[in-house]
């Protein structure tokens, strides 16, 4: 009885230290908020205006027609592990959709 209760206090004390990350977690808070402003068509400028800071994560393509695709993402939902990545071409949204988080990110801690 007492080896159950220490596997599974065990197993309780692993999953949350998951990442737990006080300055994402907030960060999601903000930005699951600033994020249904971001409109398809916006400039790189304008949605950092918008969401009121850089993107925690960036990743950049080149497609096969000589575009350059640029991809922002922000966390917005700490709980489900979801970012939201704005991808822009030609300097413009083109897209908004929900995707995986990667657990990493630039969360400067709230002052």
């Amino acid at each position: 009885m007492i080896r159950i209760f220490l596997v599974l206090l065990f197993a309780a004390v692993v999953a949350a230290g998951c990442k737990t990350d006080p300055a994402a977690f907030e960060a999601s808070k903000v930005n699951k908020v600033a994020i249904v402003n971001v409109k398809l068509g916006q400039t790189m400028d304008q949605v950092r205006a918008t969401m009121g800071k850089p993107p925690e994560s960036t990743a950049e393509r080149l497609l096969d027609n000589g575009d350059r695709e640029t991809t922002w993402n922000y966390l917005t939902d700490y709980h489900s592990e979801t970012d939201t990545a704005i991808t822009f071409r030609n300097g413009k949204v083109v897209s908004i959709a929900p995707a995986k988080w990667s657990g990493c990110g630039d969360f400067p801690p709230k002052k």
